[in-house]
């Protein structure tokens, strides 16, 4: 493996030797597994609530509080998780491969752009590969 330039170096990046697309990417992968691991767990406990036999209403009803609690945590883990994703893709497609198109006349340089028309609002990525 290579050593990634240092940070003063005119040397173009890859995405993947780029620090912080590799820790969105990271992070992301692994609170979208840890919310799906949640959500599960609380879905699971939720069967068990609804299964069993409880002494009292209090006590059926504080189960069914902490599944769905369970549940609601690991959607939010696994939503935050997917954006984490969402935005290490963006960046890696932003970072690109470092490499310029000079052959091909084009511009390699990637852009994201955000429209507000008059009917609502739009928005574009733009990169070669």
């Amino acid at each position: 493996m290579t050593r990634p330039p240092a940070a003063d170096s005119d040397e173009p990046v890859s995405w993947y030797q780029e620090p912080w697309t590799l820790v969105l990417l990271g992070t992301g992968v692994a609170a979208t597994g840890a919310g799906a691991a949640v959500m599960a767990w609380g879905e699971s406990f939720l069967s068990d609530a609804q299964n069993q036999a409880f002494a009292t209403y209090d006590e059926h009803q504080s189960a069914l509080d902490a599944g769905r609690t369970r549940r609601i945590a690991g959607g939010v883990t696994l939503g935050v998780g997917l954006a984490l994703i969402t935005g290490g893709v963006i960046r890696a497609i932003m970072v690109g491969d470092g490499v310029d198109d000079e052959e091909g006349g084009g511009d390699a340089t990637p852009s994201a752009e955000l429209w507000l028309l008059p009917g609502g609002v739009g928005a574009g990525a733009r990169w070669r590969f």
